[in-house]
């Protein structure tokens, strides 16, 4: 995975590709539409089928060299694609629908190159977002790809109980470029629910590290030991040696391997 964007939706879909083809995720690539947010309105399933083959050839136009579209019964094919975009739709619906379906451990297990959230495909992506439920505003756990907390649908004077939240109008949008992706095995109860165990992080540009329990698809260009005692770090590396004085106290042990992009 290599970029990840979270936008805030509109009704004119060929609009929001047209503004997204600036970041290079449709020219050349192969592009997969997931509608599992849309799945439980017959109407809005039934309208999207009617519009989807004019879709479909306007991706196409913008370059993708690909484009379907898939629902939960066919979800495993979007490993096949380089860029997914999760559909708008009920982020009621949706969320606990991407849960049931592993679309996390999908997605950093796949070489997937690009992951667009539109409206509640956004949400999901980002740790949490306000939406919308019963027409009333309502905050969302997502899955936490990107370390945002997002609000769609903005209008001057809204969100003011959200003031830690990035305000997204229609039709705004949020890129997040991954500069590195690193799996790491041993002690380190920071992040293993019983201290042994093997985690991913990735790193994204101007936003810091997320973590995810198991392992991502990576290259592996560096491998690295890690040790933490007390305040220090020491890492040996292949590519040299470095010592870190930190904040808190803690012990680490652990054997690291990925890439820096």
């Amino acid at each position: 995975m290599d970029k990840v964007i979270l936008h805030g939706g509109g009704p004119d879909l060929k609009k929001i590709f047209t503004d997204l083809r600036g970041e290079k995720v449709f020219n050349g690539l192969s592009v997969v539409y997931v509608i599992c947010a849309i799945e439980k309105s017959v109407s809005l399933r039934q309208k999207f089928q009617n519009e989807w083959p004019e879709t479909a050839a306007f991706l196409k136009k913008l370059g993708a060299i690909r484009a379907e579209a898939v629902d939960s019964e066919n979800f495993s094919h979007i490993c096949e694609f380089d860029t997914v975009i999760l559909a708008d739709g009920s982020s009621e619906y949706l969320l606990p629908q991407l849960v049931k379906l592993k679309f996390r451990r999908r997605l950093l297990n796949s070489d997937i190159k690009n992951v667009i959230g539109i409206g509640a495909g956004a949400i999901a992506l980002s740790v949490q977002g306000i939406g919308t439920k019963n027409y009333v505003e309502f905050a969302y756990d997502g899955l936490g790809i990107v370390d945002e907390r997002i609000m769609l649908h903005y209008r001057p004077g809204k969100g003011k109980n959200y003031p830690d939240f990035i305000k997204l109008m229609d039709y705004q949008y949020l890129e997040r470029s991954v500069c590195g992706r690193y799996s790491e095995a041993g002690w380190d109860a920071e992040h293993n629910m019983f201290g042994l165990g093997i985690f991913s992080r990735i790193d994204y540009r101007d936003e810091g590290e997320r973590y995810f329990p198991g392992l991502c698809r990576k290259r592996v260009r560096e491998v690295y030991l890690r040790l933490r005692f007390l305040r220090y770090a020491l890492i040996i590396a292949n590519k040299g040696i470095k010592l870190f004085r930190k904040k808190d106290y803690k012990f680490k042990l652990t054997v690291g391997w990925g890439e820096k992009l």
